[in-house]
């Protein structure tokens, strides 16, 4: 098991609490303690979202959306590039921030 603690001084970050979030949303997706996720989870090796996509995409990053009260819009989100947990949040602060969105 890995606290808030640990998780997040495995490596530095932009936004802590989106890092949380993310992991949060993870574990409730994956119906999972959240202390189970870790940061150093590869998302397709060891989830596999591949294979869980679109549901994966739509849950997990509609969750954190809404729990930063971010009006929700559609969204294109590529699974390309996103290796860990950091690439995910990453890719949703930029969604929060694109004009697009």
């Amino acid at each position: 098991d890995m606290s808030d603690a640990t998780f997040l001084a495995s490596r530095p970050s932009e936004d802590a609490a989106l890092l949380l979030e993310v992991r949060n949303a993870i574990a409730r997706f994956l119906d999972v303690p959240h202390v189970k996720v870790h940061r150093d989870l590869r998302l397709f090796d060891d989830l596999h979202i591949d294979k869980l996509s679109p549901a994966f995409h739509f849950y997990v990053v509609d969750s954190v959306l809404a729990t930063r009260k971010v009006i929700p819009q559609r969204f294109g989100l590529s699974v390309t590039g996103l290796n860990s947990i950091d690439d995910l949040s990453q890719a949703i602060l930029e969604l929060e921030y694109s004009e697009d969105f």
